[in-house]
């Protein structure tokens, strides 16, 4: 009997904890229909205070180092460690989330390991792609390792091949037939971007092979799916952009102000809460303890999700302040940099950013674009790619319009500059910030 006890305590800590962390990743328009889905199932949620309401919280106390909510503690101490054919097998306005949903109803698995593929299904990125540490999702569920690694066995089971992958290579790997050591694995190991280019000659020579062995791998890995999410609906639903937050600078401070009116929050009925107190009815007094205590556990989530953001925000802004006050170069920055200010994983501050939207005195971003690691700038100091973005654009709306800049030309002043990148790099960042070949531009003019 005591073990029975046990296992339903254990099932309930973890579903509570799956949904802290789904709700941790959801963007404010996402958890505001959550909300008042949950709201239509549980009568003691006050759905027209959902949304609007600020936080129970103050700003000073989210951000200071008292508050520590429950994924924040599971965190601590725990080691850490991008044209194709759509595959016609999903259905016209499925999710790729809900395609893994639907083949994971169909395997038998112990309730908890279903319980952690769910959660793993929605930790996917936008290409399908999984990369989480199996040691921390060890710790956070309270399972052995082992346990993790059989639940991503069964996710990159599925269908798409390469689905749930660590990364592109791996993705590939997986949906390679024959050997590891073959050719064609070998290539997308150590000469994937070599690859890309064209670069048959120097793969050959540095593999041992000729040429045309090159070649008849190229072929075969160009018949792989590399974006296992690629054919699937979108399972974000358009709408207008509103900043979650905003940086407000003035001399040499840069405050966070959360935009309260687009954080949804939970409140109690008091009425029903009255009623739980009041009533002689057991039956009812029973039903409304279990709604008052579902209902609580949400409030907390959605209390937690605000701690967690306000805190990543604030380390990205004390990082980049002289960015954000003076205008300075964007100081690299990767997730795994803000996750060990805040003590959290990397996976925490992803999710607490995804979606999220940023008003700083440069405009509007979204978060996730203000990481990446850095270019070799001069007497080897880095430099964010953000601000070699910048530098591009900066060039090109300088330009002589009679004669654009090449790539090769920015790649020089570039250097000039005291920035190292390629050629490749340069097209790479003028195609993302939409800026047109130096022909098209020429020919507009």
């Amino acid at each position: 009997m005591s073990l029975k006890i046990e296992q339903k305590q254990s099932l309930l800590v973890t579903s509570q904890l799956i949904q802290s962390l789904d709700i941790l990743q959801m963007t404010n328009q996402e958890l505001t229909v959550y909300l008042a889905h949950i709201a239509e199932e549980n009568p003691v949620i006050d759905i027209d205070a959902l949304h609007g309401e600020d936080s129970s919280i103050p700003l000073n106390k989210l951000i200071s180092s008292d508050f520590r909510p429950d994924y924040l503690e599971n965190d601590r101490n725990t080691e850490t460690n991008s044209d194709y054919t759509a595959y016609a097998a999903s259905t016209p306005g499925e999710t790729l989330e809900e395609h893994l949903l639907s083949q994971l109803a169909a395997i038998r698995l112990e309730e908890k390991e279903r319980q952690i593929c769910q959660y793993l299904i929605r930790c996917m990125d936008e290409s399908g792609y999984l990369d989480e540490d199996a040691a921390g999702l060890a710790q956070l569920f309270s399972v052995e390792e082992q346990q993790i690694d059989r639940c991503l066995s069964v996710l990159r089971s599925m269908h798409p091949p390469g689905v749930c992958a660590k990364d592109l290579k791996s993705c590939l790997l997986s949906q390679l037939p024959g050997e590891a050591s073959s050719v064609p694995a070998r290539i997308i190991r150590s000469h994937l971007d070599a690859l890309a280019l064209g670069h048959y000659p120097s793969i050959a020579r540095a593999l041992s092979i000729s040429e045309a062995e090159v070649r008849k791998a190229s072929e075969l890995i160009g018949g792989l799916n590399p974006i296992p999410s690629a054919g699937f609906a979108d399972n974000i639903t358009p709408y207008f952009i509103q900043p979650d937050a905003e940086i407000m600078a003035s001399q040499d401070k840069c405050t966070v102000v959360l935009s309260h009116a687009f954080f949804p929050s939970v409140q109690i009925n008091p009425d029903y809460e009255e009623l739980f107190h009041c009533t002689e009815d057991a039956s009812l007094r029973a039903y409304l303890q279990e709604k008052l205590e579902s209902a609580g556990n949400l409030r907390r989530a959605v209390e937690q999700r605000k701690v967690t953001f306000v805190r990543c925000l604030q380390a990205i802004v004390d990082r980049q302040k002289d960015y954000f006050l003076h205008g300075g170069d964007f100081v690299p920055m990767t997730l795994t940099d803000i996750a060990e200010q805040v003590g959290v994983q990397p996976s925490t501050v992803s999710r607490a950013i995804r979606g999220k939207y940023l008003q700083c005195p440069k405009g509007l971003c979204q978060i996730k674009d203000l990481f990446s690691s850095g270019a070799e700038g001069a007497g080897g100091k880095p430099v964010a790619y953000a601000s070699v973005r910048d530098r591009v654009r900066a060039m090109i709306a300088q330009e002589n319009k009679a004669s654009p800049l090449s790539d090769q030309a920015i790649c020089e002043k570039l250097r000039d500059q005291g920035i190292d990148v390629s050629r490749r790099v340069v097209a790479k960042y003028r195609s993302e910030l939409g800026i047109p070949s130096t022909f098209i531009r020429k020919q507009a003019n």
